[in-house]
């Protein structure tokens, strides 16, 4: 069963669309093959084509690279809420980017993970519990 969000379709459990947002293709491949069994992942490398493919069908979560298409994460905190709505973002940085992340969380992004948990299932983990949450609150 599909849950309408201001009229677009979103989650509906065992399927969820997880978007994943980075230019590093190691790291997005790290990203989708531990969300792999969370839903389906999408992977882009630029927020523009992420927010192209999220207005047909909204994502139940978001994992952002900040630096991504050299956008600062406030900003693109911003750009993702005016195209999609209320959606779950997490925002993944390699620790040269704390203040960037801190800003984001800041903003009102759902959570902050460093890439160099990728692999140790704290993504997952996270992810999962966001889905989880998200269709509670639906139901």
């Amino acid at each position: 069963e599909m849950v309408p969000v201001t009229g677009v379709q979103t989650c509906a459990l065992p399927i969820c669309l997880i978007v994943t947002i980075d230019s590093d293709d190691l790291d997005a491949q790290m990203m989708a093959d531990e969300l792999s069994g969370s839903g389906e992942v999408a992977q882009y490398s630029t927020l523009w084509d992420a927010l192209a493919s999220m207005v047909e069908k909204a994502p139940s979560v978001i994992v952002i690279d900040t630096n991504t298409a050299q956008l600062v994460g406030v900003d693109v905190l911003g750009i993702i809420a005016d195209t999609v709505g209320p959606v779950p973002i997490i925002v993944m940085t390699h620790d040269g980017t704390q203040m960037a992340a801190h800003r984001s969380l800041q903003m009102g992004a759902t959570a902050h993970i460093s890439k160099y948990t990728l692999g140790s299932h704290v993504l997952s983990n996270t992810v999962n519990s966001l889905i989880h949450q998200r269709v509670r609150i639906a139901a």
